[in-house]
C-alpha cells in the first residue's frame, strides 16, 4: 500500500495566517467577555452594538401595523353584529306589525346604529382596556347581559308591541354581544340568570 506523504508542508499553513491576521486573538478576546444583561435606554429599548463597534439604541421591530389589528377587528365585529342587529328589526317588525315590513326603514336604523356599535366594540377591544381591565370588562359585560336579556324577557311578555319593535333588536344585539365576550363561566352565570327571570315570572320565550 501506497503511504502517506509525511513531509513538512511547504506553504503557510492556516493557523499560520489566522495568528498573523490576529483571528485567533481577536476570537479569544470576545469568547472571554463574560455574558451580562442587556442593556437598554430610557424608553426600554434594548441596545444592541451595530457593526462598528459602538452601542447605539437600536428599537426593536415596530409594531405599528398591529395597533390596527383591534381597529379592523372592532370593524368586522361590527358589521357582523349590525347584520344581526337588521335580522332581529326584521323579525321583530315582521312579527308585531300589521303590515309588511320594508326594508329602507330598517337599513336606515342599522346604519345609524353603526358608529355607536362601532365606538363601543372598538373600546372593549382596545389592548390597554383589556391588559388593564380584565375583570372589569366581564363584570360590565355579565351585567349588561343580565339587564339586556332580562328586559327582553320582560318586554316581549309584557310591554306593547311597539316597545318591542323600538328597543328589542338594539337590546337583543347587545345581549349576544355581552355573552360573546365574556368567558364561559361568566356567560353560563349570566344566561343562568335570565333563564332563572323566565321560570320565576311564569314568561314564556314564544
Amino acid at each position: 500500500m501506497r503511504k502517506p506523504d509525511r513531509s513538512l508542508p511547504t506553504t503557510k499553513t492556516l493557523l499560520e495566517i489566522a495568528e498573523e491576521r490576529n483571528l485567533l486573538k481577536a476570537k479569544g478576546q470576545k469568547s472571554s467577555e463574560p455574558l451580562t444583561s442587556l442593556d437598554r435606554d430610557a424608553q426600554g429599548h434594548i441596545l444592541l452594538p451595530p457593526r462598528n463597534g459602538s452601542i447605539s439604541s437600536s428599537k426593536i421591530p415596530s409594531t405599528s401595523s398591529d395597533s390596527w389589528h383591534y381597529y379592523i377587528e372592532a370593524f368586522l365585529l361590527t358589521v357582523t353584529f349590525s347584520t344581526l342587529h337588521f335580522t332581529l328589526d326584521l323579525l321583530v317588525h315582521n312579527q308585531y306589525s300589521s303590515t309588511r315590513p320594508e326594508i329602507r326603514p330598517l337599513l336606515v336604523s342599522t346604519v345609524k346604529s353603526f358608529p355607536i356599535l362601532f365606538l363601543y366594540i372598538l373600546l372593549l377591544k382596545h389592548p390597554a382596556f383589556i391588559s388593564r381591565w380584565k375583570y372589569f370588562k366581564q363584570i360590565l359585560c355579565f351585567i349588561q347581559g343580565c339587564l339586556a336579556g332580562c328586559w327582553i324577557i320582560h318586554s316581549s311578555n309584557k310591554d306593547g308591541y311597539m316597545d318591542v319593535m323600538k328597543k328589542a333588536p338594539s337590546l337583543g344585539t347587545i345581549w349576544v354581544y355581552s355573552v360573546v365576550e365574556m368567558d364561559m363561566w361568566w356567560a353560563l352565570a349570566c344566561l343562568g340568570i335570565c333563564t332563572s327571570y323566565l321560570l320565576k315570572n311564569g314568561y314564556t320565550i314564544f
